[in-house]
């Protein structure tokens, strides 16, 4: 999914919209859906707004709704006593279900969340190996196994929701891996660098800059 810095409708609300557009067209049901960053918060900057924790339950009844799989990267509320939480991506997976697959363990400049070093590696989820790696930790000098060795690490698709500039989009397009790059508006950057799905056997799409959109591409596995 990709969120346009123009489009004042809060997260959850675009989202709604484009799934009730997809859903005629049977697009929906049993996909992945990979969503920008910090997906509970509606600005991206260092201005003290509270992560919303209603969002992950919110999600879940979406995820459950339209039998849909979610990735969604979210800021905790709290850590240890420290006001800010960690940057946690959770795989939703449509019966209730929220698992920690991943946490941001380096720092972006702003503000917003506290740093881990909890190790994450791949998850099996309907059949696929899938991973996330939340914005800059998917670059290629943080995880260049992940990206340039992706199935010696046993990993099928990668995940990446993103507040991410068009340096380091264009760094984490350059992996062999089947990718989703989910983007989202930084308020201080102007235009939202686009979304892509970028796969193993040639096939690319990517959304608009302009425009919040969903994207759809069949996930190429071998037998």
């Amino acid at each position: 999914m990709h969120l346009a810095s123009s489009d004042q409708r809060t997260q959850l609300e675009i989202l709604k919209c484009k799934l009730k557009d997809a859903a005629p067209n049977n697009e929906v049901q049993g996909s992945l859906l990979v969503l920008p960053e910090a997906f509970n918060l509606k600005f991206y900057s260092s201005n003290g707004e509270k992560p919303d924790p209603s969002i992950l339950k919110q999600l879940q009844a979406v995820s459950a709704e339209h039998r849909l799989s979610i990735v969604a990267a979210l800021v905790d509320e709290t850590v240890n006593g420290n006001p800010k939480g960690y940057a946690t991506a959770y795989l939703i997976d449509g019966k209730g279900n929220a698992t920690p697959i991943s946490r941001k363990q380096n720092s972006d400049g702003y503000d917003i969340y506290v740093t881990s070093q909890d190790k994450f590696g791949s998850i099996q989820h309907r059949g696929l190996n899938l991973r996330a790696l939340i914005c800059m930790d998917a670059k290629p000098r943080y995880a260049p196994c992940v990206l340039f060795d992706p199935l010696i690490h046993g990993t099928q698709l990668l995940c990446v929701p993103a507040r991410c500039d068009e340096v380091t989009q264009a760094e984490i397009r350059k992996s062999p891996a089947n990718i989703v790059l989910a983007n989202g508006p930084q308020p201080d950057k102007g235009e939202t660098p686009r979304s892509f799905i970028k796969l193993s056997n040639g096939v690319e799409c990517e959304s608009a800059s302009d425009a919040s959109d969903l994207q759809f591409a069949e996930l190429p596995l071998a037998e």
